[in-house]
């Protein structure tokens, strides 16, 4: 099984090659087996190098790498203002595309990581309406 480190270290020494959905994989994966790690994430400049790649990659992103990495983020508690405000404008974008579960996660993301979008979550209100029944309870509830 991956450790965050090993993915921390392949992404220091490789991610400079990675595409826009090996960025996103990544940060999901440091969120995901990482979460109980947070304290120490925040001050590791790989995760920080991270964030800096996915804002780089923003608009390559597409809606589940976008729900991803917010999702990641936030879960960590990273606070990235900059990466966030691009998450947001390129959902926007993008929003017809989410599946129900990553318009979910998108909306708990911002909600976890205390971001003001409001344009997002008037825009994500009008689009799961839409999308009503896609979404699972748990996703409904978040």
């Amino acid at each position: 099984d991956a450790t965050v480190d090993n993915v921390l270290s392949l992404f220091a020494a490789h991610g400079h090659q990675f595409e826009a959905r090996n960025v996103a994989t990544a940060a999901h994966r440091v969120a995901k087996i990482g979460r109980k790690q947070s304290h120490r994430l925040k001050q590791d400049n790989r995760v920080k190098a991270l964030a800096t790649a996915c804002l780089k990659l923003i608009n390559d992103f597409e809606a589940q790498h976008l729900a991803n990495v917010a999702w990641a983020f936030a879960t960590i508690g990273i606070e990235a203002p900059a990466l966030f405000n691009a998450i947001a404008a390129a959902t926007l974008k993008k929003l017809d595309s989410f599946k129900p579960q990553a318009l979910a996660n998108t909306a708990w993301a911002f909600g976890t990581a205390s971001v003001e979008a409001p344009d997002l979550f008037n825009a994500i209100a009008v689009v799961a309406l839409n999308k009503l029944d896609g979404f699972t309870p748990q996703a409904l509830a978040n």
